[in-house]
Parts: structure tokens; C-alpha cells; sequence
């Protein structure tokens, strides 16, 4: 028991120290930093990295990227943008050099080349479940597959 309590004193005191240290006191809150979608950039480069225009897009919307592997960020571009928001820049670059982005939470972006295997991917998944009445299943399956072009969806014979 007393060695428990010896580490929950250390880990306490460890703490306290990295509040102190990252200069707050122990009322306040320390600032968690959101993406700024709305700030205004302007873009102006020829001949410029696709990685480091990326670089000035998250700077501006405080933005952290994360890249596919197939994603060449040394590849030459010019652009000029001027007074676009952050969300209409990175949504206009990215679309003009084949490329898609996710947003995996408020301030990271996955950023890959625009195929169809790449979206599969990377591109989140949802589970929907739908009880049907007044309708025969398999044939609902058969004209959503043709209606969406999709083979992921499954049918729960027993509950229809």
C-alpha cells in the first residue's frame, strides 16, 4: 500500500511539474489548438514543392497533414491563390494535383492520390442497418448494387 501511494505522490508531482513548466498555473486550463478552417490565405509560388505549399496551408489553418505513400511532395507547381479561405485553398489545391483529402479529426488531414483504390482506403467507413417491411430483401440488394455501383452491402436474411 505504501508504495502505491509513493507513486500517485510521484506521478502528481510529475504533473505539476509539466504544468509548471508549460507555464500554467494549476487553475488554468492549457489551451488545446483548433483548426482555423476560416483564416484567409494567399497563395504565390512557381515552381515551388508540392509539400511546402501544403506546409503555408496548415501553418495558416493550424493544421497538421499526413501523407500516402504515393503522394510525391517534392513534385514541382506553381500557384497563385489570393484571399481563399484555408478550407477552399486546401479543397482547390488538392483537387487540381489529383489528390484527396480526409479529415481524421479536428486538426489532422490524411492527405492521398485521388483513385478509387486510394478512397476505399482511406475514406471512412459506415455500417447502416435497415429493417424492411413491406419488401423482399434480395431484390432491394440487387437494385441498390446496380442503383450505386457497390458490392458492400449485406443482407441479414433472417431479419430481412
Amino acid at each position: 500500500m505504501r508504495q502505491e501511494k509513493t507513486g500517485r505522490t510521484r506521478f502528481a508531482m510529475a504533473m505539476v511539474l509539466s504544468l509548471a513548466l508549460a507555464g500554467a498555473s494549476l487553475g488554468e486550463e492549457i489551451p488545446v489548438l483548433e483548426a482555423d478552417l476560416d483564416a484567409l490565405v494567399s497563395l504565390d509560388f512557381t515552381d515551388a514543392p508540392v509539400g511546402e505549399i501544403l506546409d503555408v496551408i496548415g501553418s495558416t489553418g493550424r493544421l497538421q497533414f499526413v501523407f500516402d505513400t504515393k503522394v510525391d511532395l517534392n513534385e514541382k507547381t506553381t500557384v497563385s491563390l489570393s484571399d481563399l479561405s484555408v478550407r477552399d485553398a486546401l479543397r482547390f489545391f488538392v483537387r487540381s494535383h489529383d489528390l484527396f483529402h480526409v479529415f481524421r479529426d479536428s486538426t489532422t488531414v490524411l492527405i492521398a492520390p485521388d483513385t478509387r483504390q486510394k478512397r476505399q482506403e482511406h475514406m471512412p467507413r459506415a455500417i447502416r442497418t435497415f429493417k424492411l417491411d413491406h419488401a423482399d430483401g434480395k431484390n432491394v440488394i440487387v437494385v441498390l448494387r446496380t442503383l450505386l455501383q457497390t458490392r458492400d452491402l449485406a443482407l441479414n436474411e433472417r431479419l430481412n
